[in-house]
C-alpha cells in the first residue's frame, strides 16, 4: 500500500484495488470519499492528486470529493507515456528519463498536453528526482557500478534549472527526505544524513531573472544588481525582491493609505523567495537623525499568484516610514 496525506484528504492506493479517496474531518477521522481503479505512488498537491504507476501518471482533480476527476497525463514528446518516477511541485514535475542522463521538467498545467520545459543533461547513466524543498529540487546524479551524486537544482524558473550544490554519496540511493537542507538518505537498507551545501538560491534565482529582463545578459551594467535602469528609486535587486519589471518605472514597493483615523503601510513580497529575505517596515517620528525603528507588528493579509501581501499599523507620532530588505 502507498498512503499521502494533506490537512484535508488522504490517499490510500493499493496495487491490485486502486485509490481510495478519503477527507480528513476537524476531529481527525478518516471518512471514505470515493474509490478509482487507478492504481499507484499518490502525490498530494493542493486540489490535485498524482499517481504514478510503471511509467504513466493520472491526474486526479478533489474540487468534488464525491466524484474527483481523473485525467491520464499525455506528452506528444513521449510514446506510451514513459515518466519515471516523478516529483511535483506547483503544476510542474520533473524526472530522470529512461536513458538515464537527463532530467526532464515539464508543465503540467494542461494535463492532456503537458509540455517539456527543458531536458537537463547530468552527464550521468542514471538520474532520479527524488524531492523538492522549493526552490530546490534533488536528484541522484550516478554512473553504474560508482558512487552516486546528491544534486540540489534551483527551480525558481523551472525552464531555467541551475546546479546549486553536490553531495557525494557512497551506493545507490533507494529513498530520500530532505528538511531544512539536511538529507535524509536511505542507502542499502541504513538510513544516512548528509548535510547539502548550496550556492545561494537567490543569486541563482536572480540570474535567471537577470536574463529575462536583459537580452539573456547577466555581466551588463545596467543589470548589475545595484543599478536602477528605469530611474524609479528602486534597485534592480529590489525589483527582484518583489517582482517587479527593471525597464519600467512603478510605484515604490511600500504604499501608505488612510484609513479613517489609522495610516496603514503595506507591501508584497515574492513567495519562492521570502526565506531569503528579510523584509522589515521601519519607520521615524521626524527626519532629525535618529534610529530606525521597526514596526511592532505586520500581518499577513492575502497570497496570490505568488505573492503575499503584508500590513502595518505607522505607530502614532511617526511620519516617515521605509522598507528595509536584506539578505538572511
Amino acid at each position: 500500500m502507498h498512503f499521502a496525506a494533506s490537512s484535508r484528504v488522504a490517499v490510500a492506493s493499493f496495487p491490485r484495488d486502486g485509490a481510495t479517496i478519503l477527507e480528513i474531518s476537524e476531529t481527525g477521522k478518516l471518512e471514505e470519499r470515493a474509490r478509482l481503479w487507478e492504481p499507484g505512488i499518490p502525490t498530494i498537491l493542493d486540489e490535485r492528486v498524482y499517481l504514478c504507476n510503471e511509467g504513466s501518471v493520472t491526474l486526479v482533480d478533489l474540487a468534488d470529493l464525491d466524484q474527483p476527476e481523473t485525467t491520464r497525463v499525455r506528452a506528444a514528446e513521449l510514446e506510451d507515456d514513459l515518466f519515471s518516477e516523478p516529483v511535483f511541485w506547483d503544476h510542474y514535475m520533473a524526472e530522470g528519463d529512461f536513458r538515464g542522463s537527463q532530467l526532464r521538467i515539464w508543465d503540467l498545467e494542461d494535463p492532456l498536453k503537458a509540455r517539456l520545459l527543458i531536458a537537463f543533461d547530468l552527464e550521468a547513466t542514471r538520474v532520479k528526482a527524488f524531492a523538492v524543498e522549493f526552490p530546490v529540487l534533488y536528484v541522484e546524479s550516478g554512473v553504474s557500478g560508482a558512487s552516486s551524486s546528491l544534486v540540489g537544482i534551483d527551480i525558481s524558473d523551472p525552464a531555467s534549472p541551475l546546479v546549486v550544490g553536490k553531495s557525494v554519496v557512497s551506493g545507490n540511493i533507494e529513498d530520500l527526505r530532505v528538511v531544512d537542507s539536511r538529507a535524509m538518505i536511505l542507502i542499502g537498507g541504513r538510513l544516512n544524513f548528509y548535510e547539502i551545501s548550496l550556492a545561494r538560491p537567490s543569486e541563482a534565482a536572480y540570474q535567471v531573472w537577470q536574463k529575462r529582463f536583459f537580452t539573456g545578459q547577466t555581466d551588463l551594467p545596467l543589470a548589475d544588481r545595484n543599478a536602477d535602469p528605469d530611474r524609479d528609486g528602486v534597485s534592480n535587486w529590489m525589483e527582484f525582491a518583489h517582482r517587479r519589471r527593471p525597464l519600467n518605472r512603478e510605484a515604490p514597493p511600500l504604499a501608505l493609505e488612510f484609513k479613517g483615523s489609522k495610516v496603514l503601510l503595506s507591501y508584497d513580497r515574492r513567495t519562492d523567495v521570502a526565506s531569503w529575505f528579510e523584509y522589515v517596515i521601519e519607520t521615524l517620528p521626524s527626519l532629525v537623525p535618529g534610529d530606525w525603528e521597526p514596526v511592532p507588528e505586520e500581518r499577513m493579509v492575502g497570497e496570490l499568484f505568488g505573492m503575499e501581501f503584508y500590513e502595518a499599523d505607522l505607530p502614532e507620532g511617526h511620519r516617515y516610514a521605509r522598507l528595509r530588505v536584506g539578505e538572511k
